[in-house]
């Protein structure tokens, strides 16, 4: 099996991977498939069609990182239609809360140097943020079969229970008890990673120390004038997003 990590940046992609490497015993990628671009074990999209013909998916797990959008071109196709096709190709794709997403980029951006407050920031860079946020999930929520979906809010409130799901999603089991997954999942029993400063442990519902009515206001006429809900609203049903998780109006309690 090959398991595509495809959440929208900021949106809890390295906990999930973390999740999955609990789970998985994932084999390593040849270097020629490679993303270069990225640090991450990520598959380059003009090579990903080469990799599934070329390895035998019954037999081993594999992992890639990516945040493709589920329109990318590849040679002969778009990408989604293309993976699509393959019964042994999982593509998991996260939300969160889009205000707590952006702010958690400024905080992403700060440590490769951005020096401007967050009102300077969000007008300026923020706004493309959130553009691209909607045209990834409206992309893949388009597609024949929208991939598994996990929410940021939920893994917070449960991990065990959010991985149990995807675990059924693709026929797999484990035994294992859930105070054991969701010590694994707590960053701070490595000290390491909770004093990284690479790894921000993201707060639900910070957007509320950040944004402020124009800027909440200027999202939610984009969510509108996009048809956001309209257009993502079923996918997010099927998997359990709760409407009010991505409200901007108040923290989730």
């Amino acid at each position: 099996m090959l398991v595509i990590n495809n959440g929208y940046g900021k949106s809890g992609t390295t906990w999930i991977q973390r999740g999955l490497r609990y789970y998985f015993s994932f084999r390593g990628l040849d270097a020629g498939f490679q993303n270069p671009k990225l640090a991450n074990t990520s598959i380059a999209p003009d090579k990903i069609l080469s990799f599934i013909d070329q390895t035998d998916l019954q037999r081993n797990d594999y992992y890639s990182k990516s945040h493709w959008a589920a329109n990318v071109p590849l040679s002969d196709d778009r990408l989604a239609q293309a993976l699509l096709t393959f019964p042994s190709v999982v593509v998991i794709n996260s939300i969160r809360n889009i205000g707590d997403s952006t702010v958690s980029w400024y905080h992403h951006q700060k440590r490769d140097g951005e020096a401007r407050d967050f009102a300077d920031w969000f007008w300026d860079v923020g706004v493309g943020f959130t553009h691209r946020y909607m045209s990834h999930h409206m992309s893949w929520a388009s597609t024949a079969a929208p991939p598994f979906l996990f929410s940021y809010e939920a893994l917070k409130r449960d991990p065990y229970t959010a991985f149990a799901a995807f675990l059924a999603h693709v026929g797999r089991a484990d035994d294992r008890p859930a105070e054991a997954f969701n010590h694994h999942m707590d960053f701070r029993v490595n000290k390491s990673e909770a004093n990284s400063r690479h790894m921000r442990k993201g707060i639900v519902g910070d957007r509320v120390n950040y944004l402020t009515p124009d800027m909440a206001a200027h999202i939610v006429q984009r969510f509108e004038d996009r048809r956001f809900y309209e257009k993502c609203g079923a996918y997010f049903e099927r998997f359990g997003v709760n409407r009010a998780d991505l409200a901007l109006s108040e923290a989730p309690s």
